[in-house]
């Protein structure tokens, strides 16, 4: 038996990312940063597209109203993913930092008292 919802239960989140044309902003997210089609409808002329990838789930809606969002990306080499750049902007507007996972630690330097 599986385990019992209770009603009203919150199933799954989305991030909701404006942009005016669907086709190049999809696009971006699935070939440049490797992000998954999980639902794309209507299915003969799409308008709205869920992708989901890297533990998020972000919904490209042409109807929706508010600014294009900012993504931080943690990447075992940054600079493997986008030739060197740390920051990329999809056809959408989102803008998208690509940080490493695992930085350096940066200690501050030693003064006579603290070490």
């Amino acid at each position: 038996m599986g385990e019992k919802r209770e009603p009203g239960e919150i199933e799954a989140a989305e991030v909701v990312l404006p942009c005016s044309e669907l086709a190049p902003t999809l696009a971006f997210f699935t070939e440049r940063l490797g992000f998954r089609v999980a639902l794309v409808y209507p299915a003969e002329a799409p308008a709205v597209a869920v992708i989901a990838g890297h533990g998020l789930r972000l919904r490209l809606d042409p109807g929706a109203k508010g600014a294009p969002g900012s993504l931080r990306l943690l990447c075992r080499d940054p600079a493997a993913i986008a030739g060197g750049a740390s920051e990329l902007v999809a056809p959408n507007g989102t803008r998208v930092e690509l940080v490493a996972s695992d930085p350096p630690l940066r200690l501050p330097p030693c003064s006579r008292r603290s070490c």
